[in-house]
């Protein structure tokens, strides 16, 4: 057996610890199970066989109904492990879909791996004590996939189309924005920092998707909550009307199309696109009360248009670039109508020369400067370019679509107590959050440099000490053992006791104090095992295993439901329980029940339930607890001893009869006594 000395074995227990813990923190990435149908469709348990660790969250491992078969032999066994959905956050790109016109952020992200399999291949050989192939784990054989979000911005909305998966390793998912500079910042945002996308997630369905139906009256909360409706009651007050432009109108309606799905439906519903339209087309009807054409900088619809900043409003800016005008010399004029009527080739740079009438007419401190920095006049020109011409006599904003939006609908609490839509949907199979790897940048520094240096010193400390060092053929068994092993720094250790391990003191100083100081034991396991199972109907069969029809929970998978006999996996001690419902006969005599437990072939205890003058169809209860030894490879069953005619182990669909066994304390010592 493999020689562990105390301070490995010390960090293997930490890093068990670890994952432990580490997956705890990544419980939300457990599959959301809606309804039982689509599993059946998968032919996969829905009962989780375990995790394994990758990076710093757990993939979770499932199997095929078919394993619980008797008559499908281990190489037949299949198993399955969840899509990790791992966000490569260094793809984030902001393109422009030369389709659709839509700019939209790409990223990928990886759904499975060969790294994973193998870690799921080498998590089921260990757990079942026989060679696990390859071929015989996959991810789930999911259709689709969909992007969800828990947290619903104005910046972006998601496709509502479901994408198909295809068994790709990685798949390319896309959010649209409504300006290009928001696909930007998002995609810079995922490059630097993708933690912030944490409340994504995926939804994912199978090619034979089931389309349900539901009638919802919209709530007035879903319309006004979203981040557009707020900036305009805040903006605006108690105004009646104002209008929006044709940018700003989609984004509202989208925001707040997005906020309705979200309050009427569970976080697994993915509403149609055609139900999608409806809602925005409901919206639309509801709140734009008319649409016209904004002309002249005089206008004075103006004052109601909202504009995200208003410095940079058309009526205000073609001010700003006339007064300058009046300013500048005729070359300087001439250069300036050149960058607003060549717009399409760039305006560059603004000098300070053709912009001398901006001077405080911007939120930009333009005093003691030559120039506008590069930052302001690109933001400048960029806010300006798309809506200001030249007429030939001064600059003009150019005509523009707007939508008279009725702001006093915004708060009428009864504007939609009649409002029903009737909304298409389909339901997710399982889902998953975005997960990525934490990791920290290093970048070269002093302190870098010192942890280097430190680094340097500990090696050569250790090279000089490696001759001290000894091997004393065996696991420790007391801090003398320790010591003589090189240990020098005094510590709470972990020694092998004679049946579990220890927690030890060891004081390694030179004082009079006592070497050795006795904590306690230390519980480990290296396997948690524990089942529970029933019956659906009664039993009057002596002198064999009683099977179990139902099997609530199998953790280790050491009970075999259809045989009814337990195997250990582990040694250790158990408890066991049993309680069963025993059906009497009318009889004027005594009649009795009594069921034993075995262990390999021999009986350990007995439970009996005896009745007298019994009427038709009398029940009593009887019950057995004890608890064992058991060696890896023993096996315990249950079984009818004697009873009398007529008498049965009663059960039907309620459950009466329950068994349940689980493992206390594992002799791990026994494992790797050398």
């Amino acid at each position: 057996m493999m020689n562990l000395c105390p301070s490995k074995l010390l960090a293997m227990l930490l890093l068990a610890a670890a994952v432990i813990c580490t997956n705890q923190l990544s419980d939300n990435s457990d599959p959301s199970t809606p309804d039982t149908y689509p599993w059946n469709n998968l032919q996969i348990s829905r009962e989780r066989l375990g995790y394994v660790e990758y990076g710093n969250f757990g993939v979770n491992i499932y199997q095929h109904v078919d394993n619980y078969k008797p008559n499908t032999t281990s190489n037949q066994h299949k198993y399955y492990y969840a899509p990790i959905a791992l966000l490569h956050h260094e793809s984030a790109v902001s393109k422009l879909n030369s389709v659709t016109n839509q700019p939209e952020m790409r990223f990928h992200v990886e759904m499975w791996n060969n790294d994973v399999r193998n870690k799921v291949v080498n998590w089921l050989t260990d757990m079942f004590d026989r060679q696990i192939k390859p071929n015989q784990v996959e991810v789930f054989p999911l259709d689709s996939v969909i992007l969800a979000t828990s947290s619903p911005t104005s910046s972006f909305y998601l496709p509502t189309d479901w994408k198909p998966m295809n068994n790709n390793k990685e798949i390319c998912l896309t959010l649209n924005c409504f300006d290009q500079s928001d696909c930007d910042k998002l995609a810079e945002a995922m490059r630097s920092d993708p933690q912030q996308f944490h409340h994504f997630k995926l939804l994912f369905s199978l090619s034979l998707k089931t389309a349900n139906t539901k009638e919802r009256v919209i709530q007035i909360e879903s319309v006004t909550t979203g981040d557009m409706a707020n900036k305009l009651l805040q903006k605006f007050g108690f105004e009646k009307e104002i209008f929006l432009t044709a940018g700003d109108e989609k984004k509202m309606i989208t925001e707040m199309a997005t906020h309705i799905r979200m309050d009427t439906f569970v976080d697994s519903d993915v509403v149609s696109t055609s139900s999608g339209k409806k809602i925005y087309t409901m919206l639309e009807n509801l709140l734009i009360s008319s649409r016209s054409t904004i002309k002249g900088q005089t206008d004075t619809m103006w004052d109601s248009v909202y504009w995200n900043d208003d410095n940079y409003r058309p009526d205000k800016t073609t001010q700003i670039l006339n007064d300058a005008y009046t300013k500048m010399d005729i070359d300087a004029q001439k250069k300036l109508v050149e960058i607003y009527t060549n717009t399409k080739k760039g305006g560059g740079r603004l000098e300070l020369d053709y912009l001398a009438g901006l001077k405080g007419s911007l939120d930009i401190d333009l005093s003691g400067h030559s120039s506008i920095s590069k930052e302001d006049s690109d933001k400048f020109y960029q806010e300006t370019k798309d809506h200001v011409e030249w007429n030939g006599e001064k600059f003009v904003p150019k005509p523009m679509h707007l939508s008279k939006i009725n702001l006093a609908n915004f708060r009428d609490t009864q504007l939609l107590q009649d409002k029903v839509v009737r909304v298409n949907y389909t339901t997710a199979i399982l889902s998953t959050p975005i997960n990525f790897f934490q990791q920290e940048k290093l970048t070269p520094s002093h302190e870098w440099q010192k942890l280097k240096n430190t680094v340097e010193d500990l090696k050569k400390e250790i090279y000089e000490r490696k001759n001290e060092i000894m091997d004393i053929g065996k696991m420790p068994t007391s801090c003398e053992d320790l010591q003589r092993m090189g240990h020098k720094i005094s510590g709470i250790f972990l020694v092998k006791g004679s049946t579990k391990f220890e927690a030890v003191y060891c004081d390694f100083s030179p004082s009079e104090n006592d070497l050795q100081n006795w904590i306690g034991y230390v519980d480990i396991k290296s396997l948690p095992v524990h089942f529970y199972v029933t019956r659906y109907d009664s039993f009057s069969t002596k002198s064999v295993p009683i099977p179990f029809q139902r099997e609530v929970i199998n953790y280790g998978n050491a009970m075999d439901s259809t045989s009814g006999v337990f195997k250990s996996r582990r040694s250790g001690t158990y408890f066991f329980s049993f309680t069963g419902l025993a059906n009497f006969p009318a009889s004027p005599s005594p009649a009795y029940l009594g069921i034993q437990l075995y262990l390999n072939g021999g009986e350990i205890a007995e439970g009996r339930t005896e009745e007298a003058h019994n009427v038709a169809d009398l029940k009593s209860q009887l019950t057995l607890q004890l608890t064992l030894n058991l060696k890896k490879g023993d096996k315990v069953w249950l079984q009818i001893c004697c009873m009398s005619p007529g008498v049965s182990l009663y059960d039907d669909s309620a459950h009466f009869t329950h068994f349940t066994g689980i493992l206390l304390e594992e002799e791990f010592v026994q494992k790797i006594i050398v």
